[in-house]
């Protein structure tokens, strides 16, 4: 994918009133915004997205539904919107996305130094799986799974087996997000 102008901010997610690309936030760890949004079903499932053997970042792996940058004077909400449509092909509005919080990660993987405030949504999908559209450069194949298969998947990973499911290594923010699946199909 080709490189893209972000805003940059504060760790307390002030503006700090610059813009860089995307690479160079990564190379010297600047703070920026991200936009995640997560598809559930009405049963709890969550659907998650094996990332493309070409990404940068934990290709391979099983990820976020949707997710991606928040542009140079973009919205967070605009951001979710967009990359739904980008990755996965669902044309859905602000209204279908519901705000869950801001959730600030700090991650480190090989040359990269990825500080975020990540705005996350959730969003619920009804439909088949055969709906979507995958952007194959960012999405290799997207499924379902159950709140227990993620844990299984996490607490495997931890002790280092062996597992067909690598999930990318969140750390508790993948609890947070199950709780609040949790809570959305309770209600």
């Amino acid at each position: 994918m080709a490189d893209e102008i972000i805003d940059i901010f504060n760790e307390h997610n002030i503006p700090a009133n610059q813009r860089v690309l995307k690479s160079r936030a990564h190379t010297l760890g600047l703070w920026h915004r991200t936009a995640h949004v997560w598809l559930y079903r009405p049963n709890g499932q969550v659907l998650l997205q094996l990332r493309s053997p070409g990404k940068d970042l934990y290709p391979r792996m099983w990820d976020i539904s949707a997710a991606g940058h928040v542009g140079a004077g973009e919205t967070p909400e605009h951001a979710a919107v967009r990359e739904l449509h980008e990755e996965l092909g669902i044309r859905a509005t602000n209204q279908e996305l519901v705000f869950w919080g801001v959730k600030t990660l700090k991650t480190t993987y090989k040359e990269f130094i990825n500080n975020e405030h990540s705005y996350v949504y959730g969003y619920r999908f009804t439909e088949s799986l055969d709906t979507l559209n995958l952007q194959t450069v960012e999405v290799q194949e997207v499924r379902f799974f159950t709140p227990t298969e993620m844990r299984q998947s996490l607490y495997e990973s931890s002790v280092g087996a062996t597992l067909d499911v690598k999930l990318v290594p969140h750390g508790e923010y993948w609890e947070w997000i199950l709780q609040k699946i949790s809570s959305c199909c309770l209600s």
